[in-house]
């Protein structure tokens, strides 16, 4: 399979930061060394007396480095690019040496696949990485009949003198205008395809190509470029003028292949043979018998050869017997040699498939480093110093901890050096990565011990499935060794035996226990602590079960003891009289029950309110990280995450939230002085800093198939702060708001306006795309109202219904004109071939020039009424839009369009219902 580099002028290209003229697409197996190599023959000459539209198509045999790819090119005109100015694209095609040798084999040529290759003429996306499903079957082209010489010159055979000896070191093929020049390159290429992938040819010589990449150069008759043929030592092959050709290479001419076609053969002289003359040779009588046709042999009696005559025979008989041996036996040498070559090459090729199959490697650049090596034994040996390499590799991903020095093999490619260096940052993320934690046991917290474990399994995560999967097809991240994470179970276990957790840290704990369980090192003395901490603090019931449970066992920590010893003289002091006390206890004063004011929460999900709407569209693969910014935040919020469509219905702390509904996340206590940690659990965290951006996202909501929602509402609940929805960058099925907008429109001089309508577009606040508001009618039918918004004032164009024609009476009224047209024709022929020697010729005469005039009369009432027909009718304008449901929609500038919400516009004697 191939891989493909498109070079063309765009805003981006895949090089970061780079615009204008470069490659914006190509395969990641095609290194950058090899990439620049073929940028540089990427250009298209704009030059005086070169033709825009010409497509130039090239073969050439590349070297980068140690290795070896053949490149097939198409350069050609794109019209203007971004910037309005002239443009060009080229198309390459690159092939290793190991797939051009079955091409070979199966007799496809370069310009087979040239010609049946779809070329790109444009790029309109973005700068992308091909993958692999997108890789060139070059096998799948396959070869056609031409002849393109026999055309041009009178000649098949002609296809020949591409092969001639003079021709191989290097030639000029002048072309008239217009000739196929692909056609007669393969057409000469097919003369020995295992020689056409090594012949290098261009169909236009460029400005900038280097006159050495190529054996055969056309030229068209009438490029400004034919001077250089003039200075050149190379043969020239002028097609404009057959009759200048040189004679066709003759039988027995050096030439390292057989011409495409059977040339002409002269006739062969008659054979003489030595020692006799052909008038002593001896001619049958009239009365002998026939000559058998079998091989010259007849009946009549031979005569004898002279003595002498029979040694020189016997003499030449045996030299040639020794010839034929010595070089039957130097072709069958030379051929097991050949095969044992190829047995030995299939071997080595098949040990490096092997290797890489093994150890899931993704190390293009040094595999095809290896595969190019011509000397097979100083390939093996370099086989086995990066096996070698390989073991402490996957040594090193499954027990870092135990790394040692990873060393490099022999003659390492780019690729191997870097993953050296990210097996190095592997390694040493394992090495003591509580080093701290142990440092300050003294003063550690709950806080520092969990926020160190998460931040440690985060860049663990992000190192493994970003970097280290660049060079290695890796599965699942593996658990980490109980043995290593036993320091880190031993501070925690210190750090709860010294401090009594609070209510405020139960969570993070229990965030700590879950983690490590996960990992499969679980602290089961230590959460039985927890619990029982919990039970104490919890109703009568539990605590008092709790609290002979701890002083039953001497060996929990010191705060534990002391804190059931506190619960139970408590519980002793309250015990009797709390009981005698139940039944008397005062009703609640009804009277400050009813005095007391309703707290009115914000809905977020209905209109009218006061907080922003904020959209973010991310395209696949976009990182939302540092785009948000100017999110109302406050100190000690609230924050709900769900789905980017998932509703939030009003905060209820007694409630778990139902699929489909947001849920609330917790404040995690993590060392962040910028900002605000949300999330529920450790892993899972967003952070919004205190100027109100958004900072850090877990991984599993970067790039969410349903999006993401969040709203933030005030420490008591009751206000919403904002309402950040990111979503794909595509159409959504349904309304991004989940409310209804009731409105009555009202005139404004040719306007309709809205204020219910304007509230809420003043409210939206599209982050990266520029956003024009319509108004669609039910079903889809008849034409969207335009929108525009100055502050909080929003009109409604009305949209212009186009002037109509009846095109069925317009069509029929053509008709009937014609037929007119046709009657008064046939009454002029008549008339003209009337007789004037006829007796009733002044009769007739009058009857034919009467019918005439009144198909006249006929036919300009009838183009009257066409012309009235096809004056345009302009229809009444609408004076507002009939009352029913319509859809707010956005288009943006990247062609999203995007359902807002409902609108309930109501009669016009109707007013919206109070919120």
């Amino acid at each position: 399979m191939a891989w493909q580099l498109i070079y063309t002028s765009a805003p981006r290209l895949l090089e970061a930061g780079r615009t204008g003229f470069g490659t914006v697409a190509r395969h990641r197996a095609v290194t950058g060394m090899l990439a620049s190599a073929v940028e540089r023959f990427s250009q298209f000459a704009r030059l005086p007396g070169h033709d825009p539209r010409r497509i130039v198509h090239t073969s050439r045999v590349l070297t980068v480095g140690s290795s070896t790819y053949h490149v097939l090119s198409c350069l050609q005109d794109a019209g203007s690019d971004y910037t309005g100015r002239t443009n060009h694209i080229a198309h390459h095609l690159i092939a290793e040496p190991r797939e051009v040798r079955a091409l070979a084999a199966a007799g496809i040529t370069p310009a087979d696949v040239l010609l049946g290759m779809s070329w790109r003429t444009s790029w309109s996306e973005g700068p992308r990485f091909l993958d692999s499903a997108e890789e060139i079957d070059l096998a799948s082209f396959a070869s056609r009949p031409s002849h393109a010489w026999a055309a041009i010159t009178g000649n098949a055979a002609s296809a020949s003198l591409l092969w001639s000896r003079e021709a191989l070191k290097g030639c000029y093929l002048i072309t008239p205008p217009g000739a196929p020049v692909l056609d007669l390159f393969r057409e000469s290429l097919h003369a020995s395809p295992a020689e056409a992938w090594q012949t290098r040819f261009t169909t236009c010589l460029e400005p900038n190509d280097d006159l050495s990449d190529f054996r055969w150069v056309a030229l068209a008759s009438n490029s400004p470029m034919r001077s250089q043929v003039e200075n050149s030592s190379r043969l020239v092959l002028d097609l404009t003028h057959p009759a200048s050709l040189p004679p066709l290479p003759e039988l027995g001419e050096p030439s390292t292949t057989e011409a495409p076609a059977t040339p002409q053969v002269p006739a062969l002289p008659k054979p003489q043979f030595q020692g006799m003359s052909a008038a002593s040779t001896p001619l049958p009588s009239a009365g002998s018998a026939p000559i058998s046709t079998m091989g010259g042999w007849s009946p009549d009696t031979r005569q004898k050869a002279p003595k002498k005559a029979r040694s020189y025979i016997a003499i030449s008989l045996v030299l040639a017997v020794l010839l034929i041996g010595g070089v039957g036996g130097g072709l069958m040498w030379q051929f097991n040699k050949q095969q044992k070559q190829t047995q030995e090459r299939n071997a080595y090729e098949a040990a490096i498939d092997k290797a890489w199959k093994e150890n899931h490697l993704l190390l293009d650049d040094t595999r095809k480093y290896l595969e190019g090596q011509t000397d097979i034994a100083e390939g093996n040996k370099l086989l086995k110093s990066h096996e070698s390499f390989f073991g402490r590799v996957k040594q090193m991903l499954h027990q870092p901890e135990k790394a040692n020095d990873l060393g490099l093999p022999d003659n390492n490619q780019d690729d191997v050096g870097e993953l050296k260096t990210r097996l190095e940052e592997w390694a040493a993320l394992h090495a003591s990565p509580w080093e701290k934690l142990r440092g300050d046991k003294d003063t550690g917290t709950v806080v520092s011990v969990a926020g160190a474990l998460s931040k440690w399994e985060q860049s663990r995560k992000t190192l493994w499935k970003k970097e280290l999967t660049k060079y290695i097809d890796l599965n699942d991240l593996p658990t980490p060794s109980a043995a290593f994470l036993e320091p880190l179970k031993t501070i925690a276990k210190e750090v709860l035996t010294r401090v009594e957790p609070t209510r405020e840290n139960y969570q993070t704990w229990e965030d700590l226990f879950a983690s490590l369980d996960r990992l499969k090192s679980p602290m089961t003395a230590e959460s039985q602590w927890l619990k029982l901490c919990k039970e104490l603090d919890g109703p009568h019931s539990s605590a008092g079960a709790a609290v002979e449970k701890v002083l039953d066992d001497t060996t929990l920590p010191p705060w534990l003891l002391a804190k059931a010893k506190a619960v139970k003289e408590k519980l002793d002091k309250a015990g009797t009289s709390q009981m005698a006390d139940k039944g008397k206890q005062e009703k609640p004063d009804q009277t400050n029950e009813t005095q007391k004011p309703k707290v009115l929460f914000e809905d977020a999900d209905a209109f009218p309110g006061k907080h922003q709407i904020h959209v973010l569209l991310l395209k696949s693969g976009e990182d939302p990280v540092g785009k948000v910014s100017g999110l109302n935040v406050a100190k000690d919020m609230q924050l709900y995450v769900g789905g980017a469509l998932d509703k939030h219905p009003t905060p209820n702390d007694k409630t778990e939230a139902k699929d489909g509904e947001l849920k609330l996340w917790r404040v995690i206590p993590l060392d962040n002085p910028n900002g605000t940690t949300f999330g529920p659990n450790l892993s899972d965290t967003i952070s919004l800093s205190h100027d109100g951006n958004l900072t850090a996202m877990a991984e599993i909501h970067r790039n969410a198939a349903n999006g993401l929602r969040l709203v933030g509402r005030s420490k008591d609940g009751i206000s919403v702060l904002f309402d950040l929805r990111i979503l794909p960058a595509k159409a959504t099925s349904q309304p991004l708001l989940s409310y209804a907008v009731s409105t009555a429109l009202t005139h404004s001089s040719e306007n309709l306006e809205s204020a219910e309508l304007g509230q809420l577009i003043a409210r939206l606040r599209f982050i990266n795309v520029k956003t024009q508001y319509k108004l669609r009618p039910p079903g889809n039918i008849g034409e969207l109202w335009d929108i525009s918004l100055q502050g909080e004032k929003c009109t409604l164009s009305v949209p212009q219904m186009a002037a109509t024609t009846d095109n069925l009476a317009i069509a029929s009224q053509k008709q009937l004109i014609q037929a007119i047209k046709d009657g008064i024709k046939s009454q002029e022929s008549l008339k003209a071939n009337l007789k004037s020697s006829l007796s009733d010729y002044e009769t007739k005469l009058k009857q034919y020039e009467t019918a005439i005039a009144v198909k006249r009369d006929e036919l300009a009432a009838a183009e009257s009424k066409l012309a009235e027909l096809e004056r345009p009718r302009e229809l009444p304008k609408p004076k507002a839009p009939v009352a029913g449901e319509y859809t707010l929609i956005a288009l943006t500038d990247s062609s999203v369009v995007l359902d807002i919400c409902r609108v309930q516009i109501l009669p016009q004697s109707k007013k919206p219902p109070a919120p």
